[in-house]
């Protein structure tokens, strides 16, 4: 679904202008650790700029959800689109996890899926039990958003809002 969307925009992207052009190992842990810290953040009146995202989806899932879907293209403008598709790849598959509700009923309790080492009883970790798909669509809408933008800053040096702006620019909304 994610390739798909990114992909009906933009199906011969051209590389971006960041000079990171593939992800390596190093890059990847350090995003995640950047990314874990955002998930972390429980506070309701929390006032970082790099937590709103976050908060505005525990606030509104499902209305996010809604609105991300019908823009994509964050980050085209700095960043090859292989790249962005390789990240959230990366981002699911060592943070997304599938378990079981009833341990002891495997194949009819009921399965949902969350982040790993996420604390079930966190705001994040009740809303992704009620909303059993929901935790791809946070790392595809919430966490690779604030990975491009953290890449994004360690290469130019700029603030956060400036950094979003760029990257937000190439973004389109689709009807």
């Amino acid at each position: 679904m994610f390739h798909e969307r990114r992909r009906s925009y933009c199906p011969e992207c051209k590389m971006g202008t960041a000079k990171v052009d593939h992800l390596n190992e190093e890059t990847l842990k350090k995003i995640i650790n950047h990314v874990k810290e955002i998930t972390s953040c429980s506070k309701v009146d929390c006032k970082e700029e790099e937590h709103q995202r976050h908060h505005g989806y525990l606030k509104q899932p499902i209305g996010i959800y809604r609105k991300c879907m019908k823009r994509c293209g964050f980050g085209l403008s700095q960043f090859p689109q292989k790249f962005i598709e390789s990240l959230g790849e990366n981002l699911i598959s060592r943070l997304v996890v599938n378990l079981y509700k009833d341990k002891r009923k495997p194949y009819t309790g009921g399965r949902y899926s969350t982040l790993k080492g996420l604390v079930e009883n966190s705001h994040l970790g009740k809303m992704l039990y009620e909303k059993k798909t929901f935790a791809v669509h946070y790392v595809m809408d919430v966490l690779l958003n604030e990975g491009l933008i953290y890449i994004y800053r360690q290469q130019s040096n700029l603030e956060y809002t400036e950094a979003q702006e760029h990257l937000s620019s190439s973004e389109v909304v689709l009807k």
